[in-house]
């Protein structure tokens, strides 16, 4: 995401405790929009009261205001048949060129669009890379040239990103994409995340904003607190998620943090599967289908009760075993894709220093673990693996109990 032409990340302390109010989330959607539109009337924001009427967010004002500064009005979709469409050539940078024939206008590919066009169209996405890195590039052009002539019935929607005058090809989208873009995932979760804010009687924070063209990833807290005896406090949590790139999805996941009942500077957060979402929305599903998969407000408290009953068992779990760290240990250890090589070697070494022992209980080890890295995205892959390693042993010690003595 850092990479996008248009990009913004704000922490706890940038965001502040000021809450936009109803009318500014409303000024999200856009007037000229028919998907805007629909979405309006499908979640009337005048049912959760006067629109002078504050969220029950904090840190959704300065949010909202940076957000219309990177919310950019240039980007569109257009569907193009490749007869339309001239091969230019590659940029220094293996950045594929295409000309419009109609509009006689070129644009260049950026993020993965290239390899897309490439692979999509012609399954030659690891060929065309192949040539690239190797200087092949008439190779390219000579087979590129004759498939657009022989293919050039073919139709594809391709979605556009303009800055600073220049056109770029984002990406290939969906002819039934449906335009689930940044201002609309963001409307809908907030409003709906305020819904049950005050069906609850509770506040959320925003913690964290990661913002760009094409996505935002945002994480928000709830400001109040569950008490679980033999345990500690639990401070549930969302991520909020959107992609307009590819078959990315629009998803709201519950998040938590649990904090050492006996020493309040240990905690870790954890983060269930993606399948156990509150709802994971593809940009191709209908408006109605939408309506109700968002609808639900039942569905966040369920997912949290269900949370809680996991967590209570941890109780019974003193101190963890050396399965268990080892276990975490090769998650961490062995994940190139999601764990840079700096975090693996830090790793490494809490395992092989002993500082992560059986002596410490699950928060206490969780918490050290946390100290790894401070990048973003590898710590919200290092929440799931937690979940993923509290759920698992919760499972086996269930199972030891039906076993017939």
């Amino acid at each position: 995401m850092k990479n996008h032409l248009y990009y913004l990340e704000l922490n706890a302390e940038q965001l502040g405790k000021s809450s936009a109010n109803l009318e500014r989330l409303g000024k999200l959607l856009r007037p000229d929009r028919d998907i805007d539109i629909k979405v309006k009337e499908m979640f009337p924001i005048s049912n959760l009261g006067h629109p002078t009427k504050e969220l029950k967010i904090k840190g959704s004002k300065v949010l909202l205001t940076e957000f219309k500064q990177i919310d950019i009005e240039a980007k569109f979709d257009k569907i193009e048949a490749l007869s339309n469409i001239d091969y230019i050539g590659l940029t220094d940078k293996g950045e594929i060129i295409l000309n419009f024939k109609d509009d006689k206008s070129s644009s260049t590919g950026i993020y993965d669009f290239t390899y897309e066009f490439f692979e999509v169209h012609f399954h030659m996405g690891k060929y065309a890379n192949f040539c690239i890195k190797n200087n092949f590039e008439d190779l390219i052009k000579e087979n590129v040239q004759e498939l657009l002539v022989k293919l050039g019935s073919v139709e594809k929607q391709y979605r556009f990103i303009v800055k600073n005058d220049e056109v770029f090809l984002r990406g290939l989208t969906s002819k039934t994409y449906r335009n689930y873009n940044n201002n609309i995932a963001l409307f809908i979760s907030l409003l709906y995340l305020n819904k049950f804010a005050i069906e609850n009687e509770i506040v959320f924070s925003i913690e964290h904003a990661r913002i760009s063209d094409s996505a935002i990833k945002i994480i928000l807290e709830q400001e109040n607190a569950v008490s679980i005896p033999g345990v500690g406090k639990v401070y549930f949590g969302i991520v909020i998620s959107n992609s307009e790139i590819k078959q990315s999805t629009f998803s709201l996941e519950i998040r938590y943090k649990l904090v050492d009942e006996e020493d309040s500077t240990k905690s870790f957060t954890a983060i269930p599967v993606l399948r156990d979402s509150i709802f994971n929305v593809y940009h191709n599903t209908g408006i109605a289908k939408l309506e109700e998969k968002v609808g639900d407000i039942n569905t966040l408290k369920n997912a949290q009760n269900s949370i809680l009953t996991l967590i209570k068992e941890i109780k019974e779990i003193r101190t963890i075993s050396d399965d268990t760290i080892f276990n975490l240990f090769r998650k961490i250890t062995n994940n190139q894709q999601n764990f840079k090589a700096e975090t693996r070697q830090n790793m490494q070494e809490l395992y092989e220093k002993n500082i992560i022992n059986n002596t410490l209980n699950l928060i206490q080890a969780f918490d050290k673990t946390t100290s790894i890295t401070s990048d973003f995205d590898e710590r919200v892959f290092l929440e799931r693996i937690y979940h993923e390693l509290i759920s698992d042993l919760i499972k086996r010690k269930q199972k030891n109990k039906e076993k017939p003595v």
